[in-house]
C-alpha cells in the first residue's frame, strides 16, 4: 500500500496553521507574565551590608583572583569589602586584578 502525499492533511504546516500557532504561543506567553512593576530607578550606591556573624571562628586566608572590572570604582569597592568582611570574621583577605 503506497502512502500519497495529502499538501492539506493534519500533519502539514499551511500559512494558516503557523499563524495560529505563533498566535496561540504569545498568547500563552503573554499569560505567564507578572503583573508587578519591578523597575527600580538606580541610586548611584552601593548595595547596602547585611553582616551575619559564622557560626564559629574562621582563621586563615582567602585569595581572590577576579578580572579588572570595566567600571574601575568598583574594584576599589570590593577591594574595601573584602577587607572589611575578613576583619569581622578573622580571615586574611587578598584580592589580585587582573
Amino acid at each position: 500500500m503506497t502512502r500519497e502525499f495529502d499538501p492539506f492533511g493534519p500533519h502539514t504546516i499551511n500559512r494558516r496553521r503557523f499563524i495560529q500557532g505563533a498566535t496561540a504561543t504569545a498568547v500563552l506567553l503573554a499569560g505567564c507574565g507578572g503583573d508587578e512593576e519591578t523597575t527600580t530607578a538606580p541610586t548611584g550606591k552601593a548595595p547596602t551590608q547585611q553582616f551575619s556573624e559564622p557560626d564559629g571562628k574562621l582563621s586563615g586566608s582567602l585569595k581572590i583572583l577576579m578580572w579588572s572590572h570595566f567600571v574601575p570604582r568598583h574594584d576599589g569597592w570590593f577591594d574595601k569589602f573584602a577587607q572589611e568582611w575578613g576583619e569581622q570574621v578573622g580571615v586574611d583577605v587578598t584580592v589580585d586584578h587582573i
